[in-house]
């Protein structure tokens, strides 16, 4: 993994959740994070696009949680979306989204920037509703070099240069089935993947293995 010179430990990202308010009604919206800076933060009624008012948020530091408060209550019944831009850091140890490198035959040592979520840790790459009880759906999108490989648990569904940055791509990965959290994997290595059949389940064997130490 080869990020920018000057971004090498910074990940980009926008978190966006549908929250279907049942017989709850909130003024406020939360999510669990890291304390990983978070701006633009929205709160659109999805029936209406009216977007409501935000007059505070902020940090608990101590619940890991992030917290917006609205002007007015949220409606029963009305689909909201919350959309909140976000940096994240990308670690040295192995929780969350981190970095590992290897050394190639010719002593060149090479990146390799993956996840470990579980159980809890997926709040250490993205804002989101990290309790292994809740399930959603993932849109997954990574940035890439074209010499390196991205993976993600759903198939690629496009790869696109990136307008004014050369020799580097966009993977989008198709929108995953309903999952928890911890659950969610992505990796970019210059690692070799291989895609095989197990009794008629497709695996990426070749890749996941070498990053897993089990080559």
């Amino acid at each position: 993994y080869s990020p920018p010179p000057e971004q090498t430990d910074k990940m980009f990202g926008l978190a966006r959740f549908i929250c279907v308010m049942g017989s709850a009604i909130l003024a406020s919206c939360t999510v669990t994070t890291t304390p990983a800076p978070i701006t633009m933060p929205t709160v659109i009624a999805k029936d209406s696009e009216r977007e409501e008012k935000i007059v505070q948020q902020g940090y608990n530091s101590s619940r890991m949680l992030y917290i917006v408060h609205l002007q007015e209550q949220l409606s029963e019944g009305r689909n909201y979306t919350l959309s909140l831009d976000f940096v994240g850091t990308l670690g040295e140890q192995a929780r969350g989204f981190y970095r590992s490198s290897y050394k190639k035959q010719n002593g060149e040592r090479s990146w390799v920037a993956s996840t470990q979520f579980q159980s809890t840790d997926a709040r250490r790459a993205f804002p989101c509703f990290d309790e292994p009880g809740l399930k959603a759906t993932f849109k997954i999108f990574l940035a890439r070099e074209e010499h390196m490989n991205a993976l993600s648990n759903m198939p690629l569904v496009s790869s696109t240069p990136i307008e004014g940055q050369e020799e580097w791509l966009w993977d989008e990965f198709q929108e995953s089935v309903p999952m928890s959290t911890y659950l969610v994997a992505f990796a970019i290595s210059d690692l070799p993947s291989k895609v095989v059949s197990d009794n008629g389940t497709l695996i990426r064997g070749e890749f996941w293995q070498l990053l897993s130490g089990k080559a």
